[in-house]
């Protein structure tokens, strides 16, 4: 856990460096954090984090922009909109807005950058104490707002109010058609970039893809492609610069690692190659909530993506890849469509990056409250090694036609609650309607060896006894729900049989269970699946401890009777024959049982 708590910290260092200049001018709120909050390992010749700023009513997660940039260099990011001068901002109420929020600033310098909750909000009711005359100036197509007062030193709070909207994004009304000419000469601006880069993304395109699918598949490349670069992290503790730092994108998409600036500038790239505009927007996540208020410090610096999605304008987008020690979870295919009250399936891939075994949970939200499931729920996977599971989409009876949903997949890691990672998929209700398929189990062990390879095999076949060819199958051992189970083995259809070899984990307690088999849906199959019963045993050893003398006829023989995979087989009944060498005849018999830890003396 300290160790993650290193590596989450690394990135918010590594976020300030590329936001020096910016966050320079927001450095009111000179505490340090209060001594009774957990204190993280800065590096002793640093500074802690400054508060910059404090929002209520608290909103988790919510990022916070002060600037955002247009134009690329291949490099570096610049802001070249323009800012005018404004005399005071509105008092008048808010409309349309989902939540109005306070924002406190401690003012020391001439001016600052005032944060913004989303790239329409609106600033009114800013108040100084003590009073003081301010001046603004607005940029109102970056979305950058600034503050000026007449002098400097003496410390002065700001207040003012922000609207934040929540979008929902209507996939149906969201288009590429209908972009102002100005965003597009502006926000479609690339420099000369290699061609890895284009390649890579006219890749990724689709045509089938709407403008959202296309944006989710472009993050969803990024993040399960790439990883955050923990060690360029720790360059930023030695790196002293007082100017913004740029993203080489060709260098990050050939080491495939980088930090939040890497990643933001990459998808901003590839989705101008796409042709849909983009540009990049630098603020702060926040860090702390305290006394019902949200806190912003110079270390939760971050840069992110933002879109333009007519009719919706600016969408902000975040492509920052996970913490090495994340799990990485990987799905196939990113998108499926099928008719209303059908059933697909979605292979996912979830990854151990960390250094010993762990366990994970998986969970699956759906956006238009469908049933979503995955199957298992929980994996126990060693070091570096791969475990496979399945998501299953049932798509609703009433959908409608064209109607899409967004599956949110996540992976948390047990060993460490903070590591987490989350995919998408797209389902979309269309008139595909899949040729149902019945499955056959003709042969599997009945009784299996955990550790030892055993084989299932059987038959998929349409209605009218069509082989079903090239189908993915997957074995899935479980004792009840198919949640609690765990997938051993995969294969594929050829002619519509299959043979699939598949492995119980040592993990895996002896019993009774079922092994279902599924086949997964193709563009012109539907899924089914079938069971059979298998018994899963599992060898076992005895392990003996130091010899004892036996004294006077009297000792003890000590030891301990072990599962094979190292765990103790408990109140186990052991019997032992002891036979004299000088007396074969005189054997004697003894009996016991192991403790609950394997162990035994008798």
């Amino acid at each position: 856990m300290r160790k993650l708590l290193v590596l989450a910290l690394l990135i918010s260092i590594a976020s300030i460096s590329l936001l020096s200049v910016l966050s320079n001018m927001l450095v009111g709120y000179p505490e340090r954090l209060p001594a009774d909050q957990e204190q993280p390992n800065y590096d002793k010749e640093k500074m802690p984090p400054k508060l910059l700023f404090m929002v209520s009513p608290p909103t988790p997660k919510l990022f916070w922009s002060i600037s955002t940039a247009d134009y690329y260099s291949g490099f570096n990011w610049l802001r070249t909109t323009y800012e005018k001068t404004l005399e005071e901002l509105p008092t008048a109420p808010f409309t349309n807005a989902t939540t109005v929020f306070s924002v406190e600033i401690n003012m020391t310098q001439q001016e600052i950058l005032l944060p913004t909750a989303s790239p329409d909000s609106a600033l009114a009711n800013i108040s100084s104490s003590p009073l003081e005359d301010l001046r603004f100036r607005v940029d109102s197509v970056g979305n950058v707002y600034k503050v000026i007062r007449n002098g400097e030193g003496e410390e002065i709070k700001l207040l003012y109010e922000v609207s934040w909207r929540d979008i929902d994004i209507g996939d149906s009304l969201a288009s590429n058609e209908t972009v102002p000419e100005e965003i597009q000469n502006r926000y479609l601006q690339l420099p000369s970039i290699s061609a890895e880069v284009w390649e890579s993304a006219r890749e990724l395109e689709d045509p089938s893809y709407s403008i959202l699918d296309q944006i989710l598949a472009d993050i969803q490349f990024l993040r399960t492609n790439f990883v955050y670069d923990s060690e360029l992290a720790q360059s930023y503790w030695r790196v002293q610069t007082s100017g913004a730092q740029g993203s080489d994108v060709s260098s990050f998409m050939r080491s495939r690692k980088g930090v939040c600036i890497d990643a933001a500038t990459a998808l901003a790239v590839i989705l101008r190659i796409q042709g849909i505009p983009a540009r990049i927007s630098f603020g702060f996540k926040p860090e702390s909530i305290q006394g019902g208020k949200l806190l912003y410090y110079s270390s939760g610096a971050h840069a992110l993506t933002e879109v333009y999605v007519s009719p919706y304008e600016w969408v902000r987008f975040d492509a920052t890849p996970p913490l090495e020690e994340a799990p990485l979870l990987n799905v196939m295919p990113f998108k499926k469509g099928s008719s209303a009250g059908s059933t697909l399936f979605y292979q996912l891939l979830v990854t151990n990056r960390g250094a010993a075994t762990d366990s994970f949970e998986l969970f699956a939200e759906s956006k238009q409250i469908w049933n979503v499931d995955v199957i298992p729920k929980a994996l126990r996977i060693d070091s570096l090694l791969t475990a496979y599971a399945l998501l299953k989409v049932n798509i609703s009876e009433s959908a409608r036609l064209g109607e899409k949903d967004v599956v949110t997949i996540t992976a948390v890691s047990m060993n460490h609650p903070m590591a987490e990672f989350s995919v998408r998929v797209i389902v979309q209700v269309d008139d595909i309607v899949r040729i149902p398929t019945k499955m056959n189990i003709n042969y599997t062990d009945k009784t299996v060896i955990r550790g030892n390879a055993f084989w299932v095999n059987g038959s998929i076949s349409a209605v009218d006894d069509e082989p079903v060819q090239n189908a993915t199958v997957f074995a899935l051992l479980t004792r009840s729900e198919e949640s609690e189970g765990v997938i051993v083995g995969k294969g594929y259809s050829e002619k519509g049989s299959f043979e699939i070899q598949c492995n119980v984990p040592r993990f895996v307690e002896v019993g009774d269970y079922r092994i279902v088999v599924t086949s997964m849906d193709t563009m012109r199959y539907a899924s089914s699946c079938n069971d059979s019963i298998v018994r899963v045993r599992a060898t076992t050893r005895l392990a003996f401890g130091v010899e004892e003398e036996f004294l006077l006829g009297y000792g003890a023989i000590r030891g301990s009777i072990l599962w094979d995979n190292g765990t103790g087989l408990a109140f186990a009944p052991i019997s032992f024959k002891v036979t004299p060498l000088a007396k074969p005849s005189e054997t004697r018999s003894f009996q016991n049982s192991s403790f609950e830890d394997g162990a035994f003396r008798i």
